[in-house]
Order: C-alpha cells, then sequence, then structure tokens
C-alpha cells in the first residue's frame, strides 16, 4: 500500500461543492449555511486539503477543482503547517506572504525539515 493521501475524487468533487456552496450563499444549496462562520468582511478565499503527507495524484485534483471554481488551493502536510504556524506568530511571515502560498494549486513545502524529522526555523 502506498503511504499517504492521495486525494481521491470523490473528496476532490466535495470540496468543489463547498467552494460553489460559499460561492451561492443559499439556504437552497445547504440550509445549515456553514458559510456564516466567516466574517462579512472576507472576500477572498483559499481551499486546501492537511494530511500528514501527500502522494499520488492529488495536484491533479486540485488543478481540477481550482479549474472548475476559479479558487486556488493547496495541500499542506502538518509538518509543513506547524512551519506556516510558527512563522506567522514569529512575524518572519506576513499574512499576504501566507496566502500566497494558496496560488499555485500545488504543495506548499518549506526546506526548512531536517533528515532527523525536526524543524529546522
Amino acid at each position: 500500500m502506498e503511504r499517504g493521501y492521495s486525494l481521491p475524487i470523490k473528496q476532490a468533487d466535495e470540496m468543489y461543492r463547498y467552494i460553489e456552496e460559499n460561492k451561492e450563499r443559499s439556504e437552497l444549496l445547504n440550509p445549515n449555511c456553514w458559510w456564516n462562520i466567516f466574517d462579512e468582511g472576507v472576500k477572498t478565499f483559499r481551499f486546501a486539503f492537511l494530511s500528514g503527507e501527500f502522494t499520488g495524484g492529488f495536484k491533479d485534483r486540485l488543478n481540477l477543482i481550482s479549474m472548475r471554481s476559479g479558487i486556488k488551493g493547496a495541500a499542506v502536510n502538518s509538518a509543513n503547517l506547524l512551519i506556516m504556524a510558527e512563522q506567522l506568530k514569529s512575524g518572519t511571515m506576513s499574512y499576504e506572504e501566507f496566502f500566497q502560498l494558496f496560488d499555485h494549486n500545488d504543495e506548499i513545502i518549506f526546506p526548512h525539515l531536517s533528515l532527523q524529522g525536526g524543524l529546522i526555523l
């Protein structure tokens, strides 16, 4: 068995539905109105898939979601998510730089991981 999350088409389709529900914001599409958690001032959105590791054709699915929805996104493994959080917290990364990481429909990878699996910040 291959290690990592390949982003099955079923989950890609589910993300696409979430994006479309957020764009439309209609109770007819989803009566629980989950999009109300976003502040009214939030106008720009990105999508992300989080996993311990990614494998297979996940990039194709990221591109498919983006092509169909017009929204950019990314895949982020747990180690890189922690690096992003630390960089935001420490101020070494701005929020603008953070959101730009999601503009490439690819996996976000920082070269700051040591061979022993620890973080080098």
